[in-house]
């Protein structure tokens, strides 16, 4: 949950997207009070998982 840093409010709108490799970072507006602030989202890479929608399979069963 992101969280206001002026009011503390959890309504947020995200006007902006800024990706660099390993590193994302989001320009967000309160609802609430109209304070903008920023957010960063470190990328992580996990070696030997393969994501899906609802199935995750670790490194043994990535290769069936």
């Amino acid at each position: 949950m992101i969280v206001c840093p002026n009011c503390s409010s959890t309504k947020s709108l995200v006007s902006e997207l800024k990706s660099k490799p390993g590193l994302n970072r989001r320009y967000r507006t309160c609802k609430d009070c109209g304070h903008r602030f920023v957010t960063h989202e470190n990328v992580v890479d996990w070696q030997g998982h393969v994501k899906g929608w609802g199935t995750t399979k670790g490194p043994l069963e990535a290769s069936e």
